[in-house]
């Protein structure tokens, strides 16, 4: 059996074997002390306090814990669980959910050649969402429920889209920011997403007292303001520029931030008339991650694990199309991801920022001059789902 051949029909085992492998180091290491679980901790610390109804937040500082209730509330489980099985429960659920979504996509990017993708993207992306795995962070949970969001407005599942957005809304804001862009570029979302948002903001009061949950919104609220402005630098844009010498004023980079917003929202709309899917759906998932990562006020250097799923699929479909100097180009960044300012001090707070402008070059690239696979044929009803949008192989919902 030639290498090729033998890619096409292991290559799923061989991604889920690396993906267990993997799994079993960073759980062995927890397990024997050696690793730091603070981010987890503080999941899990916030679900005993609200099993006591007691306050979340500390709201003199950004440390701590700093999402909406409801994530105290999800967190709940990981508080009877208790340590260290809460600890390999949580990793387990995000790290699985995560492979699965990176198998999804590329079901959905090359449905001949899927199992060759699966692997490809897998040797790539493993890498950087081993950091995230080994904290207990969260942004892995975010990165994978993303990837199935993706897969879900691909074949216009806008229920199940609507149900997993709001569910992460829930766990950590950060999925915002690809919220806001699914309601804008997807009219069935116009008032499913509302009013999930709403029920999910209510759910609290079922199960505590009203003055208890009224004192956590107000002190959630305070402490969103607090963080929104960290006095440290991050691996961001602001730490980017740092690094060159400016610390740039909070109220410059708000400024920012919200032309950065505008700029992607153009972009998106662009790709979803231009692009074909499931691409152009794959290209506004990359754009809302590349923005978290640049423009989000407290972005880790283990929060690259959401770029990097997407940059690995990439970069494996277009080795699969036979474009090897867009797959180098791809491969390159995902692999600069991989590197940890832990190894290497020098790079903190710049290196990864600096990599993820450059993906983001890449990307604006397939949208302003897309490659001839990626096209939307001349004629053919645009990518983003309208009503009358070209059917898929899952018919749309209403």
């Amino acid at each position: 059996m030639s290498p090729v051949r033998f890619l096409g029909v292991h290559g799923r085992t061989l991604a889920v074997l690396i993906w267990s492998g993997v799994f079993a180091a960073v759980i062995s290491l927890l397990l024997a002390g050696r690793l730091q679980t603070i981010s987890y901790g503080v999941y899990a610390a916030a679900g005993q306090r609200w099993l006591a109804s007691q306050p979340l937040y500390e709201t003199v500082t950004t440390e701590g814990f700093q999402y909406f209730p409801t994530s105290a509330m999800l967190s709940v489980p990981l508080a009877w669980l208790g340590r260290p099985l809460g600890d390999v429960v949580w990793r387990a659920l995000w790290w699985s959910l995560y492979a699965l979504g990176i198998w999804r996509l590329a079901c959905a990017l090359v449905p001949t050649r899927a199992r060759e993708c699966f692997l490809l993207a897998t040797c790539l992306s493993v890498g950087p969402a081993t950091g995230a795995l080994s904290t207990g962070q969260a942004n892995l949970a975010i990165a994978a429920l993303m990837m199935h969001v993706c897969v879900d407005l691909i074949a216009k599942r806008y229920a199940r889209a609507t149900a997993v957005l709001t569910f992460g809304l829930a766990l950590k804001p950060l999925i915002a920011v690809y919220l806001l862009l699914a309601w804008a570029l997807h009219r069935p979302l116009r008032w499913r997403l509302p009013l999930a948002c709403v029920a999910m903001a209510l759910t609290p009061w079922i199960v505590k007292d009203s003055t208890y949950v009224v004192a956590q919104y107000a002190a959630c609220l305070a402490k969103l303001r607090v963080s929104g402005s960290p006095p440290g630098l991050y691996e961001d844009m602001r730490g980017l520029f740092a690094t060159l010498g400016w610390l740039m004023p909070h109220t410059i980079y708000l400024g920012l931030r919200a032309a950065a917003a505008l700029a992607v929202l153009a972009l998106c709309v662009r790709a979803q008339r231009v692009l074909r899917e499931p691409y152009a759906s794959l290209l506004t998932l990359a754009f809302a991650e590349s923005y978290l990562m640049l423009f989000n006020p407290r972005t880790q250097t283990t929060s690259y694990a959401m770029t990097a799923s997407v940059a690995a699929l990439l970069a494996a479909s277009y080795l699969l199309d036979g474009n090897r100097l867009a797959a180098f180009r791809m491969a390159i960044i995902v692999l600069a991801w991989s590197v940890n300012y832990h190894t290497f001090g020098f790079i903190e707070f710049w290196w990864k920022p600096l990599v993820c402008i450059g993906f983001s070059a890449l990307l604006v690239r397939e949208v302003l001059v897309p490659t001839q696979a990626w096209r939307l044929s001349t004629g053919a009803a645009p990518a983003v789902a309208h009503d009358l949008a070209t059917p898929a192989a899952t018919p749309p919902e209403a």
